[in-house]
């Protein structure tokens, strides 16, 4: 076997992944002289570190006192020691890569970071890049969304690195970097609103781009992202409502705001007449949501 995909096996199956714990002693000697394998351990214990890290579900406290119980009743006899099954070592290595997995969604992340040989996507960043942006916005506090940016960063620059952006895509995933950087320090709904506005502009008009390619499952993907913008910034706009009336210079910036939806919105429409088979119902969603300040607009959207 591949020294490699042998050290890789032990370690997403170790409940230590370090090497001095390995039983194998020559796959302990590789994971300490590769720097891969080495890598990979580094990459795990960070989603170890991640996933203790993420709140416990409502039910937590429920499990645990119910684990104290069976802790407290007498232990069963213990069976003949038989050697444990390769299924069931398999099992458990595919649990580790779901946690893998549920970490990194929950991160906004992809296999990427877990797996260097896999290939970076110019939509998997961008919609990193999105979800970044978005979970600043929506942090509570400046302590929390200094941290979210923090741990976030430094991954989102490797994605950045290794992914095959055109020039176009750079400046697109560029633009949201430096969004990020803003939303990591300010808070003000309108403000805010402002640079979601930017990033929805920037979006549709890569998405044309995108159509011309004639790739659905493309579109549909930057798609599902222009809908969680409209969605952010539908958000803001009603907070912006309820609060007291904008005078001056606010005033003037929020009704450009407005506007600049409204021609977003013409624009959607004629993108969806233009749209590969297979990408409406998601230009459709997106329609919805930026439909729902215009009355009587985004009415072609319901009938291709």
């Amino acid at each position: 076997m591949d020294p490699c995909q042998q050290a890789r096996d032990w370690l997403l199956q170790a409940d230590e992944p370090r090497p001095e714990r390995c039983p194998v002693a020559d796959v302990a000697a590789h994971v300490k002289a590769c720097s891969d394998c080495g890598a990979l351990v580094e990459r795990i214990r960070q989603l170890e570190s991640a996933w203790r890290k993420l709140p416990a579900p409502g039910h937590a406290q429920a499990a645990q006192a119910a684990f104290l119980r069976r802790v407290a009743e007498p232990a069963p006899i213990p069976r003949p020691y038989a050697p444990e099954p390769r299924w069931k070592r398999l099992l458990r290595s595919s649990r580790r890569l779901a946690v893998a997995a549920l970490v990194l969604l929950a991160l906004g992340m992809g296999w990427w970071l877990l797996f260097p040989g896999a290939d970076v996507q110019a939509h998997d960043v961008v919609a990193s890049l999105i979800d970044w942006n978005l979970t600043l916005a929506q942090a509570g506090s400046a302590e929390e969304r200094q941290q979210i940016y923090a741990e976030r960063e430094p991954f989102l620059k490797v994605a950045f690195s290794k992914a095959a952006l055109s020039d176009e895509e750079r400046r697109l995933a560029q633009t949201l970097f430096d969004h990020g950087l803003w939303l990591r320090a300010n808070t003000d709904p309108l403000a805010q609103t402002d640079i979601f506005t930017d990033m929805a502009d920037l979006l549709l008009d890569h998405m044309y781009r995108v159509s011309k390619k004639g790739s659905a499952r493309d579109m549909n993907r930057y798609a599902r992202q222009y809908r969680r913008i409209m969605e952010k910034i539908d958000a803001n706009l009603d907070k912006l409502g309820k609060a007291p009336a904008l005078e001056g210079e606010r005033k003037k910036r929020l009704e450009k705001i407005v506007l600049r939806e409204a021609r977003r919105l013409e624009k959607l429409e004629v993108l969806l007449e233009r749209a590969p088979t297979g990408a409406s119902s998601e230009i459709r969603k997106a329609l919805e949501v930026s439909g729902k300040r215009h009355k009587g607009k985004g009415a072609k959207g319901t009938s291709k």
